[in-house]
């Protein structure tokens, strides 16, 4: 298992879109296959206050949830599905998921 968190705050509104952002996951090895890997992933963005009153139609913030895994095809090459659902876009008011497929070879 290995896993990552990791943050940002930028203060100076007037010059950032996007004000702070943590966000981390979790990878496990070998879960289904030999040499596989499956990962979980979640990030929060909070806009600027300043950013914002340019645009009215657009949210104060936005969380994705994210799901993937590695699938070894042979020792060199692997695909990887990857499924990402997203609340409250920043551009929309409806929830989406986007899901994802990543071919992977290694010379």
């Amino acid at each position: 298992m290995s896993a990552f968190a990791r943050a940002s705050i930028a203060p100076d509104e007037d010059r950032a879109v996007a004000t702070q952002y943590p966000d981390g996951g979790v990878a496990f090895s070998n879960v289904v296959f030999e040499d596989s890997l499956l990962g979980l992933g979640a990030s929060h963005t909070i806009f600027g206050d300043d950013y914002i009153r340019t645009d009215p139609g657009v949210t104060s913030s936005e969380t994705v949830v994210e799901a993937t895994s590695l699938i070894p095809i042979s020792e060199n090459s692997g695909f990887q599905p990857d499924i990402q659902y997203l609340l409250d876009p920043h551009f929309s008011g409806r929830d989406a998921v986007v899901p994802g497929l990543r071919g992977v070879v290694s010379f």
